[in-house]
């Protein structure tokens, strides 16, 4: 995939699900201003129904730089995420899925014929 573009484009396509995947639980959250609660009540349950959203986004940070760390990352969210919420999250779940696979199938394939994937353990 080196040299003819196609590689940059798809490196746009997974960040930007990334960041849908990443914000879509959010809505959820919104939820928490309409039940009739006091403002501070509600800013917390706000805060706390977005703890997945938080860790989604750090995961963004990470498979930014690392895309097969951050690509690891989001498929080890999606298994926790099924074990804590099961099929009921299932909307929820399967982005975040298939945006770990799209990050390792980037990485992966985004090395030129007879190159390993390169790991680097270095943030440069």
């Amino acid at each position: 995939m080196k040299g003819n573009g196609t590689g940059k484009v798809w490196t746009w396509e997974n960040r930007v699900l990334a960041i849908l995947a990443s914000l879509f639980p959010a809505i959820f959250s919104l939820d928490s201003f309409s039940e009739g609660r006091a403002w501070p009540e509600a800013l917390l349950a706000f805060v706390i129904h977005n703890i997945p959203t938080y860790i989604l986004l750090i995961i963004l940070a990470i498979a930014w730089r690392k895309e097969w760390l951050g690509g690891l990352l989001y498929l080890v969210a999606a298994i926790a995420m099924f074990i804590w919420f099961g099929w009921g999250a299932a909307l929820v779940i399967l982005p975040v899925l298939i945006v770990g696979l799209l990050f390792l199938a980037h990485w992966f394939f985004s090395r030129g014929p007879g190159e390993p994937p390169e790991i680097s353990h270095s943030w440069h």
